[in-house]
């Protein structure tokens, strides 16, 4: 007789214990699924770590297309101004981009907003039944100084004045002046005219279009 070397169970001469050969068997099933787990594991990680930097690009590139398309900005306030001028129902983009937030509550306070997109929606559709008009393009000309800066508070100082609207202290940091191309049509004729306007960033109501060139912002509301 002779016995297993793992359990000293006494078996036949010539023969392993069939309880230990199942259980080694077992064992070995089990530390291969092991590895082949470990290994889809790790063959994972890696494919993770490559496509990190193409999700990276793709983030980048989606902030870029909400920029370009979703409009906002200096840049966006500048083309509500102009939609408001050249659309027949653009009273709203028009006095949201010029009137701050609480001129415009103190306006429907009134009871005179209605009247007044009204008012603005009427005469420009009279315009435009007269001639077509076209915004060419839209660029920047440059940062406003820290003067003209100060001059935009003033302007807008005497516009919550002007509507008797209680505003706290007007804080403007930063602007842009803008030039605005714009085409005329009429009878047949086309005619090309450029203005200026002023576009500044007002703590709490954010970009707002002042329509007057820099220097005249400052010669009108300068100390």
């Amino acid at each position: 007789m002779a016995f297993c070397k793992f359990c000293g169970k006494e078996i036949s001469e010539g023969t392993v214990c069939e309880d230990c050969a199942k259980k080694n068997a077992a064992e070995g099933n089990a530390a291969a699924d092991d590895s082949t787990l470990g290994g889809a594991a790790s063959g994972g990680l890696d494919q993770i770590k490559k496509l990190l930097p193409v999700c990276a690009a793709v983030v980048v590139v989606l902030i870029i297309l909400i920029a370009l398309l979703g409009g906002g900005g200096a840049k966006g306030a500048v083309k509500d101004f102009t939609k408001g001028m050249t659309s027949k129902s653009g009273a709203k983009k028009y006095y949201s981009a010029t009137l701050l937030d609480d001129v415009i509550k103190e306006i429907k306070d009134d009871d005179d907003w209605d009247e007044m997109i009204e008012d603005w929606n009427d005469n420009t559709e009279d315009m435009l039944d007269d001639a077509k008009i076209k915004v060419k393009k839209i660029e920047k000309k440059g940062k406003l100084s820290n003067k003209e800066c100060k001059a935009a508070e003033e302007f807008f100082e005497n516009q919550a004045d002007q509507y008797d609207a209680d505003v706290d202290d007007i804080d403007v940091k930063k602007g842009y002046e803008y030039r605005v191309k714009m085409q005329y049509k009429e009878d047949g004729d086309k005619d090309t005219h450029s203005e200026k306007v002023c576009v500044v960033k007002v703590k709490g109501d954010g970009w707002k279009v002042i329509p007057l060139d820099a220097d005249d912002l400052v010669d009108y509301y300068g100390d």
